[in-house]
């Protein structure tokens, strides 16, 4: 390889590296806003709600994390969310908890589909929640309709028991049969099911559940994952290009 090409490289990768830096925003956290819906006392938004014509102002964050705040808000889910911010992560990290009887608001779906990866925190009082569920379902469907990552973490229960919906899984689901629409209850049943199948984390066996080197190993995955969306196809073909030289 010439030194003018080497230079010309040095040089595109410079470029872009500086392109990418200009567009980041800062990382701070986008507040709910209340929702005001009437059309459904608890739905609101359509769960087959994709992001509609109008989008929210603001934007788009890299990770969604999305959890049950009384299992794991001051613990693991606050760790990581630390340690992707620290990485320079833009990342969406919600402190509410959805009211029984009210809408979730279609900002944070937008929210979740403006998103470039979700990382559901399955603990064992996930499925008691309404919240959780709502944003897996639209989770999900952004997975399957717009290739967004899903980086599952099963943090302190086993996937099987969200594929078999057995024990605590089973009582939540049933209790949902009895108040709320049939169409809606079968969709959470069927993305408990699908996102056990996902690769993902057992945080009890990372070294022998510790939490700190589980953290460490997502992050990097989350930095991973974000270079190859961060690099223009042209680009990388011209590295592996290069490399072979």
């Amino acid at each position: 390889m010439q030194f003018s090409d080497l230079r010309f490289l040095i040089s595109l990768l410079l470029h872009h590296l500086f392109y990418c830096l200009c567009i980041r925003v800062n990382p701070l956290e986008m507040k709910r806003k209340e929702p005001n819906y009437s059309e459904d006392p608890f739905y609101g938004a359509s769960s087959s709600y994709e992001g509609g014509t109008k989008k929210p102002k603001g934007n788009d964050y890299e990770v969604f994390l999305n959890f049950r705040g009384e299992d794991t808000r001051k613990g693991f889910t606050d760790h990581l969310y630390i340690r992707l911010v620290d990485a320079g992560i833009h990342v969406f990290k919600d402190d509410n908890e959805l009211p029984i009887g009210e809408a979730i608001c279609p900002e944070l779906l937008c929210t979740i589909t403006r998103s470039k990866i979700s990382i559901p925190i399955i603990s064992e009082n996930y499925a008691s929640s309404k919240w959780c569920l709502l944003e897996l379902a639209q989770i999900l469907k952004c997975k399957r309709s717009g290739g967004q990552i899903v980086l599952p973490i099963f943090y302190k229960v086993q996937p099987s028991q969200l594929r078999h919906l057995t024990g605590r899984w089973a009582d939540a689901i049933n209790a949902y049969k009895e108040n709320l629409d049939e169409k809606v209850v079968k969709e959470w049943e069927e993305a408990l099911k699908a996102v056990s199948y996902l690769k993902g984390w057992e945080s009890e066996k990372i070294e022998n559940g510790r939490e700190g080197a589980l953290v460490k190993i997502i992050v990097r995955e989350v930095m991973s994952e974000l270079k190859e969306l961060f690099i223009p196809k042209s680009l990388l073909e011209l590295i592996i290009v290069w490399k072979r030289l």
